[in-house]
């Protein structure tokens, strides 16, 4: 007897489960953002160690600021992919900036892109 619901238990719980593989909404709701598409001078590229780099940039058109590639996207990029793109010091690539229009999501989130401006 105590052999049947140690095979079915598990049975039963799988069973119950429910694997559906739904779209997920993030916290706070679906949003939808508003997108602006800024310049971001590359001027530094920082070794982190020797296969991962974090870069510096150049953003705002009045005064200028400087931010991280690692502190906006929570990344930092590989030698492979800096060669593979050819990214460099001087190229101006694109920080997006996007404001919330609906939901209650994050308000506002900037993320550089590594495509050309």
């Amino acid at each position: 007897m105590n052999f049947r619901w140690i095979v079915l238990l598990p049975l039963i719980y799988m069973a119950a489960c429910n694997n559906k593989k739904e779209k997920e909404i993030p916290a706070g709701g679906p949003c939808s953002y508003k997108e602006e598409i800024l310049p971001a001078k590359l001027v530094k590229l920082v070794t982190t160690d020797s296969l991962t780099y974090d870069a510096q940039f150049e953003i705002g058109s009045t005064s200028t600021d400087t931010v991280t590639l690692h502190f906006l996207n929570h990344t930092y990029i590989n030698a492979e992919q800096i060669k593979k793109d050819s990214i460099a010091t001087g190229k101006v690539y694109k920080l997006v900036e996007q404001t919330i229009i609906s939901g209650s999501c994050n308000p506002h989130i900037r993320t550089i892109r590594l495509e050309k401006y």
